[in-house]
């Protein structure tokens, strides 16, 4: 089949904070299981530690392309990108800083709280021969300069990177679809929740769900003017009676080419 699945989801960092039934380790093979029900070609996380992007693969057969944010390999959380071999190639890839330097890492920027990065990949898809590229990130969630110039960097990186490929941005915003982070990526590109043909399914008001104590709509996947997104998920089922995270995935079957598109926002 020539649709491609791709997921995002904030699978929040490890650290003793989390207690059963939410620790990493109850998570970690509900995360495995999704992965091995779903089967995404493309599959980006936020806040993983390396350690724990490395856990994810195992015997699953994905790999994945990314570094922490503190020195762009083994320290600090990641943007890592997950992909099925057997479906994609991996032409190039890379990391980059939110900030002055995108080559230093590990730095706070325009007021952010925390270091920030993006993770970039240019794919070729075994199927269809498609060349495109995918980009990861995980925006500040105190400062709204951060967040504002962090996205101007990405799309900034995207437009000199690549730019004839159909291209997709991903991640965990911090930022409301009234915002003006969620305003600035879609002048750019198409939140694939508002343009998917066979509309939306899932809570329309969720993606962030803190446990199932809230509810706020933090996480995207963006979609370049090459890419039609055929559907639109956001996931809130459990697995195995407990959650994946305190986000939900979010998950779009696309395919390449443009056709016919919804005017207003799902």
């Amino acid at each position: 089949m020539n649709e491609l699945k791709v997921v995002t989801l904030n699978v929040r960092c490890e650290g003793p904070w989390d207690k059963s039934p939410n620790s990493w380790a109850d998570r970690l093979p509900r995360i495995r299981k999704f992965l091995s029900n779903e089967c995404p070609a493309l599959f980006g996380v936020q806040e993983a530690y390396i350690q724990q992007a490395t856990s994810l693969t195992g015997d699953t057969g994905y790999r994945f392309i990314g570094g922490g944010r503190d020195d762009f390999r083994q320290k600090g959380e990641s943007c890592a990108i997950f992909y099925d071999p057997l479906r994609l190639e991996v032409l190039d890839w890379g990391n980059f800083a939110l900030g002055d330097n995108p080559a230093v890492p590990g730095v706070c920027a325009w007021g952010a709280a925390c270091p920030r990065m993006a993770t970039w990949g240019v794919f070729r898809d075994q199927v269809t021969g498609q060349r495109f590229s995918c980009y990861n990130t995980h925006l500040d969630h105190i400062g709204m300069e951060a967040q504002v110039n962090g996205l101007k960097l990405i799309q900034d990186q995207m437009a000199a990177h690549c730019p004839d490929f159909p291209q997709l941005l991903m991640g965990d915003f911090n930022a409301t679809p009234d915002s003006p982070v969620w305003t600035q990526a879609s002048a750019v590109l198409e939140d694939a929740r508002g343009i998917a043909l066979q509309g939306v399914c899932g809570p329309r008001d969720a993606t962030f769900h803190n446990w199932g104590q809230s509810a706020k709509v933090i996480d995207y996947i963006f979609v370049s003017r090459g890419l039609t997104v055929l559907n639109y998920r956001v996931d809130d089922r459990m697995v195995d009676g407990g959650y994946l995270s305190d986000h939900y995935p979010v998950i779009v079957e696309l395919m390449f080419g443009a056709t016919r598109r919804p005017l207003v926002l799902a």
